[in-house]
């Protein structure tokens, strides 16, 4: 293989997860860095149908570690959660009213899905820049 590119490329060639974290919590700067890049997340459909948590509670990451059954999550500083989420694009639908059936479909819950997954890789990415050590974990 030839040498990378750039620096992102280079940065995602050599990626690792690594489980084990500090419990440093991230300055605020750097969360709202690593948030605007999630509402930056390109999208085919315009939606950006997800919605992410922003969770420094122990005792609440406690419980989701206990739920995905993955106790890492409770031994870090900050955790994000990326929650596929059609609610917003229901209410500005009622507001605006127009019927709220086709947010139903199948297509709209895998785009929702998708738009999730992409702006957490996203994130993964800019906290990676950054010197941070993100891990990604799916739980449905």
């Amino acid at each position: 293989m030839s040498e990378p590119l750039n620096d992102m490329i280079n940065r995602q060639l050599h990626h690792r997860t690594i489980r084990y974290f500090t419990d440093e919590p991230l300055p605020q700067e750097t969360l709202t860095q690593l948030v605007a890049v999630a509402q930056h997340t390109a999208t085919s459909h315009y939606l950006q149908s997800f919605s992410v948590l922003s969770i420094t509670d122990r005792h609440l990451r406690g419980q989701i570690a206990a739920i995905a059954k993955q106790p890492y999550i409770n031994q870090n500083g900050h955790l994000f959660v990326f929650v596929a989420d059609q609610h917003c694009a229901a209410v500005i639908a009622q507001q605006a009213g127009v019927s709220q059936t086709h947010l139903g479909s199948t297509d709209k819950f895998i785009q929702a899905v998708s738009d999730a997954v992409l702006a957490a890789q996203n994130v993964v990415n800019a906290a990676e820049s950054l010197g941070w050590g993100p891990c990604c974990s799916a739980v449905f």
